[in-house]
């Protein structure tokens, strides 16, 4: 019997595992509001999205676990942030109430340009 599509599953949290057993993902109702990871093949976290009062944020990771990037979208405006292999911050991108900016840093955290 199929099932009815008025039915609902209530839950605080939802795993999703492969043939294994092994956590691939999971859904959670977190006290600051929900949460969904997904890893890749060799199951290190590869992106998180989370939902607060105040904000989206979507962070990416490469197959080490390693942060890439992050978007966050907030009541402010947008931030785009960028990371090399090694986590060192390398681009910044806001886009704001009070106006948009761009920073690019070298690999030491030092701007090497901006605007405005």
């Amino acid at each position: 019997m199929p099932p009815d599509e008025n039915e609902e599953i209530r839950a605080k949290r939802f795993i999703l595992v492969d043939e294994n057993g092994k956590e691939c993902a999971a859904l959670d109702a977190t006290p600051f509001g929900p949460e969904l990871w997904m890893c890749g093949q060799n199951f290190k976290n590869v992106a998180k999205l989370t939902v607060s009062k105040d904000e989206a944020e979507l962070v990416l990771s490469d197959e080490n676990g390693t942060l890439r990037a992050l978007l966050a979208v907030g009541k402010d405006g947008l931030a785009l942030r960028l990371w090399d292999e090694k986590e060192t911050l390398l681009a910044k991108l806001d886009a704001l109430k009070k106006g948009p900016a761009l920073r690019l840093l070298d690999g030491n955290g030092s701007e090497i340009w901006a605007a405005p």
